[in-house]
């Protein structure tokens, strides 16, 4: 496991800081757009589970929260502007 996430550990941290949540935005705005907030705690979990030993460590912290944070942020508007759409 150490030799795969050595050569491909920053292909797979992009995949699921950036491939995962727009993939999922687009599943839910596919099919299910009332559930589409959904989205936030599968993407939060996925991100524990991938970040989690770096985030809770002193001097990964940081770096953590300048990317996650955001992510977070993004999703969140993005899947209430999915949600809000399927209103009207």
């Amino acid at each position: 496991m150490n030799e795969f996430m050595a050569g491909y550990g920053e292909y797979l941290s992009w995949v699921i800081y950036l491939a995962l949540p727009a993939a999922l935005l687009a599943c839910f705005y596919l099919f299910n757009k009332k559930a589409a907030l959904s989205v936030v705690p599968i993407c939060l979990a996925a991100d524990l589970l991938f970040w989690g030993k770096a985030l809770f460590t002193s001097h990964g912290r940081g770096i953590g929260a300048l990317f996650l944070i955001p992510q977070l942020v993004f999703v969140t508007a993005a899947a209430v502007l999915i949600r809000t759409a399927h209103k009207k």
